[in-house]
C-alpha cells in the first residue's frame, strides 16, 4: 500500500517528522511512533508516559484510535500536516463524586497540569 509524508505541529510550534507512514497504518501505531519520535529538548517537557493521551487532528477531526490513516483520509503525494495535542488522563478521584465538572469555576484547588480553559 502507499505511503503518506505526514509532519506532526505541536501546540509550541515544534513539528516532529515528517515521517513516512503507510496508509495502512493504525491510528494507534501512529501514535506510539510520535511519542518515539518526541523530542523533549525542543519542546522542554517529556514525551507522554502512553501514546492514548496523545491526540492528533487531521483536516479538523480527531483521528479515532483503532482506524487506519486511509480511514481517515491522509492524502497521498504531498506533505500533509497533522495537530498534536496531549491530554492527560485525568488522576482518579479520592472518593469524590467522579464525574467531569461544567460551568465556572466553582473553587476546589486541585487541578491537573494542563489546559486549564473551561467551556461552559
Amino acid at each position: 500500500m502507499t505511503e503518506a509524508e505526514i509532519r506532526f505541529r505541536m501546540p509550541e510550534g515544534v513539528d516532529i517528522g515528517p515521517l513516512n507512514i503507510p496508509l495502512s497504518a493504525k491510528v494507534n501505531t501512529v501514535k506510539e511512533l510520535v511519542v518515539a519520535e518526541w523530542p523533549a529538548d525542543k519542546v522542554g517537557k517529556p514525551a507522554p508516559d502512553d501514546p492514548r493521551e496523545v491526540r492528533l487532528i487531521h483536516n479538523g477531526k480527531v483521528m479515532e484510535p483503532g482506524k487506519t490513516l486511509a480511514d481517515c483520509k491522509v492524502a497521498v503525494g504531498s506533505l500533509v500536516t497533522c495537530h498534536l495535542l496531549v491530554q492527560p488522563k485525568p488522576e482518579p478521584s479520592k472518593g469524590g463524586a467522579g464525574g467531569k465538572e461544567k460551568g465556572g469555576g466553582g473553587g476546589g484547588g486541585g487541578s491537573a497540569p494542563g489546559c486549564g480553559c473551561v467551556v461552559s
